[in-house]
Order: structure tokens, then sequence, then C-alpha cells
């Protein structure tokens, strides 16, 4: 709230002289479960509307609104029961005030900051939490949930120097647990209780990166100490029917180098994160628990160019944890491959198809898109989303997310 009142005054006295962009978008999404869920059509409906203010050349302002409503929690869910489902809810996405020239950028307020995203792996993109309901072929955009920063960037010759601070941790919005727990629990309900977002200074969450360019190539060193955006659970109340679990955020610390490089028109992009005390849940037999574990992730990809309308991606993606225990949320290692293919139709419509193997599993992800544009404001999407798996592989787990979906997007400008 200080922050807010803060930021409305610096805005009201440069507002006057300002000009104003306004533009937004509406999307909403059917969804026709093929697996037995307690639902058989789950839908997902979002609105954006933002408002850019220019005062000068060197600073402006970005106000944007949300609202989204989502059925996915309580479509899912057998066992669980939350205090609040979180079906509809209205925020404030990015806003922020923005100074720039030549040798810096300075922003302050609720961002979103990329740092590198590969087709669903955000293994770089560690700033901003995550809205995970919202799953395939979703804008990234969209994904993301702006947090308040401190933002600083300097530019020096081939390079610059990003400087983060953030007041305010906020977390991830996960699918229900009970997707992951099974029938490994006897009790019959769940009840979770969600950890609260932290008073605005009461944590402190910080990092840097140092970007440079050379031989055509892009070089980022990047580090972040912060509470993690996914939650681990403890038991608070357990009964032969019953078991509630409080939902805990640890702090951890991410560390990590990214290289891209273009070939010939080719991409190839590399990242290597590295993180610290991350905390994970297990069962074994009937208890339920939690233990501390480092990991390294290793992504490569390559982007091709277009060729007779037809671009590909191939993606190699490994987690490793540095110890793990039976009946572990999380498996020692996981190797993913992914192979995508989309084909360019006319007027700007487009096929996608998209093809994921965990090696070790042998789990499978089959995705795929029709993109048929109405007029230049207006997208119609067609797709599907199929997950194959046992119960032990990580796909098997969320095979209940299958569906087919239909959506309609709209963009506007005022």
């Amino acid at each position: 709230m200080k922050f807010i009142c803060l930021y409305l005054i610096i805005f009201s006295q440069f507002a006057q002289s300002a000009e104003y962009e306004l533009r937004g978008n509406l999307e909403y999404k059917l969804m026709s479960y093929t697996e037995n869920t307690s639902q058989n059509l789950g839908h997902f409906s979002l609105f954006n509307f933002e408002q850019k203010s220019f005062f000068n050349k060197k600073f402006m302002a970005l106000n944007q609104l949300r609202a989204k409503s989502t059925s996915i929690e309580t479509d899912l869910a057998e066992k669980i029961t939350t205090k609040k489902q979180n079906n509809f809810e209205a925020l404030l996405g990015e806003n922020y005030i923005r100074f720039q020239n030549d040798s810096l950028i300075f922003q302050m307020g609720y961002q979103d900051i990329v740092w590198g995203e590969s087709f669903g792996f955000h293994y770089a993109d560690i700033i901003n939490p995550r809205d995970e309901r919202i799953t395939f072929y979703s804008s990234q955009d969209d994904v993301r949930i702006p947090l308040l920063l401190i933002n600083s960037k300097i530019f020096f010759k081939d390079g610059s120097l990003q400087l983060l601070y953030s007041p305010e941790p906020r977390f991830s919005k996960t699918l229900p647990i009970d997707l992951f727990i099974g029938d490994s629990l006897i009790q019959d309900q769940i009840i979770v209780r969600k950890e609260s977002t932290p008073k605005v200074f009461k944590e402190h969450e910080y990092g840097f990166k140092l970007s440079t360019s050379f031989i055509g190539s892009d070089l980022s060193l990047f580090y972040y100490n912060y509470l993690d955006r996914n939650p681990y659970y403890e038991i608070s109340n357990a009964s032969l029917t019953s078991i509630t679990l409080d939902e805990k955020h640890s702090r951890i610390s991410s560390a990590g180098v990214s290289f891209a490089k273009t070939l010939a028109d080719f991409v190839i992009r590399s990242d290597v994160v590295m993180t610290k005390d991350r905390k994970y849940n297990y069962i074994s037999g009937l208890n339920f628990s939690s233990f501390q574990s480092d990991s390294r992730e290793i992504l490569v990809s390559l982007d091709t160019p277009s060729f007779k309308k037809f671009t590909g991606l191939i993606i190699i993606a490994n987690k490793t944890l540095s110890q793990t225990l039976e009946g572990a949320f999380q498996n020692k290692s996981e190797t993913q491959i992914i192979g995508r293919i989309t084909k360019s139709l006319e007027g700007d419509a487009s096929i996608d198809l998209s093809y994921t193997h965990d090696v070790k599993s042998k789990g499978k992800a089959i995705q795929t898109l029709i993109k048929l544009p109405v007029n230049n404001d207006t997208i119609l999407n067609i797709g599907a989303e199929q997950y194959f798996g046992t119960k032990e592989s990580n796909y098997g787990k969320i095979k209940k997310i299958n569906n087919i979906f239909f959506s309609i997007k709209n963009y506007f400008k005022i």
C-alpha cells in the first residue's frame, strides 16, 4: 500500500502533460477433459488492460489490470479442499515507473523479468512466480506473476549489468497437490492451508545479471537469492479421515549461466542453473515429510530457420538432485527430449505439433495447436494436450489434465 501511494504521487506530478496508449485483450478457453474428472468441461478466462503513459523521451509509466477465472483446481482435485479455491481473481499486472537514458534503465514497481524461456522450460527465468494452472500453449506474459522490484540496468560497451531487489516475495499458483500424492495417503480428505504473501519489507530478495556479447554470441551470468516460488508441505493435523497440510516456502539461491549463438540462421541456446537448499516432499509408508537438496539444471536447444514454411525446435533438458529419498515427489534425475514442428499457413494461420519424451520414466506428452486468425484483432485456437505414463512418472501423475480445447482471443486498442 505504501508503494502504491508513492507511485500515485509521482504519477500525478506528470499526468497532465503525458501522452497515453490504451490497449488490452480478452481470452476465453473451454477444455473438454478426456480422463475421469469431477467435471467434464473446464474453463479459463483472462482479461488484460494496460495504459502506457509517456511523459517525455526518458520517463514513462505502465499500468496493467488483470482478471482471471479458472476451474482447473476444482475440476482436477479429488481429495483436496482449500480455504480459497482461487476460481476468480482480479489483480494488478505490471505497474511501474521507468526512467531511461543512454547508459541506464531504472524501473520501480511490479514487473516481469525475462531472463530466458524455452518452450515451457524456464530454468533461467527464476525471478517471477508463475501460474502453473495455465498450461500448454499459453502466452508467457499471462503465466508470469509480476513481482515488486527495484530494477536497475547499467549499460557498458558490449554488455550490461542488471541489479534487482524485491521487498515482497510472491508465490506461484500450483496444480492441486493430490495429483502428485495419488493414493499414497489413507485419508479421504486433504486440507491445504496456503501461505500468505509476506508483508512488504518483512522478507528481502536480491540478485544480478551480467550480460555481454562477443563474436556473435550472447553470454550472461546471474544470481538470485529468494523464497522458493513453489511450496513444500508440512503436516499440521491428521486423523484417520483427513489430513491438514501447511504450505511452506524455503529460502533458496540460484546461480547460472546462459549462452546463445546464431549460426547460419540456426539459434543455439544453453542454460545451466545451480540451486541450493530447495525442499521437496516425499511419502514413505504412512510418513509424509520433506527433505532438502541442491539441484543442477541444464538445457540445450536448437531453433531452426524457416524451410518451405516449416520451422523446428529441439530441446534436451536435464534436472539432477544432489540427493533424494524413496517416495520423493521429484526424481533424482530427469531428462526430457522435446521436438516441435510448426507449419505456417495462409493469412498468419499455423499448425503446431510437439512431442516430449521423459527418458527415465518413459512418460510422454503430445500437444498440438491450430491457430486461425479471424481478423487483425481476433484469433481462434483449437488444440489438445495429452500426457502418458505410469503413476510413478511426472506425466502419469498429471494425465488428468488431458484435454482438447477451444479458445478465442481478442485484442483491442483505444
